[in-house]
């Protein structure tokens, strides 16, 4: 579980995003219960574990334009 009101703008967002890609590249599998914030962070960087961390920024910049899930609906 982690914060639903994490902005996909805070530093914390880029942290998770690491953290679950180290997961991945550790053999660990990250699990959530799938919802907004720091768990959106979690999968994001599970999905793109085997991308370096450029791409991985450049997709957190992108979902930056819209801070939260419920502006990008």
């Amino acid at each position: 579980m982690g914060g639903h009101a994490l902005k996909r703008t805070e530093v914390s967002y880029r942290e998770v995003v690491k953290v679950g890609q180290a997961l991945i590249q550790s053999e660990c599998l990250p699990i959530t219960v799938g919802g907004p914030g720091a768990m959106e962070a979690a999968h994001l960087g599970a999905g793109m574990a085997h991308r370096n961390e450029p791409q991985l920024m450049q997709a957190v910049d992108m979902l930056a334009c819209a801070p939260t899930s419920r502006e990008s609906q």
